[in-house]
């Protein structure tokens, strides 16, 4: 199984519209995918696939408590002056799957899994770590895993389990400069870049394009369609009739399943 996680550096820029676009272009194309929703505080990957809301798995998700219980040694160490501590461990979030998904708007079928981190509560990479896991125990050819935005512990747990990371921005100065701050957090993973709403500033994009070289995948201009069908529960590629989308996934395909 290969692994490409989607990231990028804050919200609406267009992270999850990529992730559904390549969940649903490579599963399109007879290939096994699991769909990941790694953005455990707003999950809303399944909203693009008919508001999925029935689940065959969930799991609980616990983690060892913060040290704010315990005192001293406590603190630092489960054994505790040869003595086991009596330590519950937390149950912070979940994990759900739902197995053989077969969409309205297509003729495949994929694994869905997703994590939710209760509300107000700290661990929100423990919990990813737990919902990456749910997502292993499967033959699949593509596990696309839709991060939260940022560049936090739970983004960095999803990049330590990919093989090629996409980071998504904007032609804007602020976009540019988090786009190396996004680089410096993928290290030495393999990865490549994408622009949104690339029509915004054409000098910026520019500096981005030559920034990145041949990591450059390509860039989309703002299409009102991409909201129309997010309102319809369905894939962008459903509505738009541009082929840039298109050839930025065929050309993503390429690289992270080279034998096609």
């Amino acid at each position: 199984m290969k692994t490409v996680s989607i990231i990028s550096s804050k919200g609406g820029v267009g992270k999850t519209m990529i992730s559904v676009s390549l969940i649903d272009y490579v599963a399109r194309r007879g290939k096994k995918v699991v769909a990941v929703d790694a953005d455990v505080n707003a999950p809303n990957l399944a909203k693009w696939f008919d508001n999925i809301t029935n689940w065959d798995t969930e799991e609980d998700i616990k983690i060892f408590p913060l040290p704010r219980k315990y005192e001293k040694c406590k603190d630092i160490k489960i054994l505790c002056d040869g003595k086991v501590l009596p330590v519950e461990y937390e149950k912070r979030g979940s994990a759900f799957l739902v197995k053989g998904y077969t969409p309205s708007f297509g003729d495949y079928e994929i694994d869905f899994v997703y994590g939710d981190i209760f509300q107000g509560q700290t661990g929100s990479g423990k919990v990813v770590e737990g919902t990456l896991k749910l997502s292993e125990n499967g033959d699949y050819d593509l596990r696309v895993i839709d991060t939260a935005p940022g560049t936090g512990y739970p983004v960095l747990t999803a990049i330590n389990h990919s093989d090629y990371v996409i980071a998504v921005t904007e032609p804007t100065q602020l976009g540019s400069q988090d786009l190396i701050k996004l680089i410096g957090v993928i290290g030495d993973r393999d990865y490549g870049v994408f622009v949104n709403k690339a029509g915004y500033n054409d000098e910026v994009l520019h500096q981005i394009k030559e920034f990145s070289g041949d990591r450059y995948l390509g860039s989309l201009d703002y299409d009102p369609s991409i909201l129309s069908s997010l309102e319809q529960h369905v894939p962008p590629l459903s509505n738009m009739r541009n082929g840039d989308l298109e050839n930025f996934l065929e050309l993503v395909l390429k690289r992270i399943l080279p034998e096609d």
